[in-house]
């Protein structure tokens, strides 16, 4: 198995979760070995399962030496906006679920160019980009704030404060 009980993870779509127990629960297909995890933000009462032998929607959360590298280099990062809108959410999605240090800097930094960009031209950013930003920045801020050990409203000052 490649994650224990106790491991901090990050969900493609959940975020950051902690793996509470690994059970064999019969959903009518057979006895099947799942991850049961327990998102560390958001709705109190969430359980996740994912099949032990499908967990590619899982991945270990970055170390904190890590995510304090990542923020350094946040505003060094290149754009990676891609003009379809499905073509870039898709693109993202990839990128985080990755897991790629160079990946998330660069997401981070193309949503907080493109957010800058609609407010000087003070038109409003799409709603399909705004709830892309809202995603990529729910998961890059969570993880974040578990790596660096801080609360998760304190991430954007600690980017602030420490990104270059």
């Amino acid at each position: 198995m490649k994650f224990s009980v106790g491991d901090c993870v990050v969900h493609r779509h959940e975020g950051v979760c902690k793996i509470t127990k690994i059970e064999n629960t019969d959903f009518g297909d057979g006895k099947i070995k799942y991850y049961v995890l327990k998102p560390y933000f958001g709705v109190a009462a969430s359980i996740i399962r994912i099949p032990v032998d499908k967990a590619d929607q899982i991945r270990p959360h970055i170390s904190k030496r890590d995510a304090q590298l990542l923020v350094k280099k946040l505003k060094r990062s290149k754009t990676v906006w891609i003009n379809d809108n499905r073509k870039r959410k898709e693109h993202f999605q990839n990128m985080i679920v990755s897991g790629d240090l160079e990946a998330l800097a660069s997401i981070a930094h193309t949503i907080l160019i493109k957010k800058n960009e609609f407010i000087k031209a003070k038109k409003a950013m799409p709603l399909t980009d705004q709830n892309l930003a809202t995603f990529c920045e729910k998961l890059l801020n969570e993880e974040l704030a578990v790596a660096l050990g801080i609360k998760l409203e304190d991430v954007e000052t600690y980017i602030a404060k420490h990104s270059k």
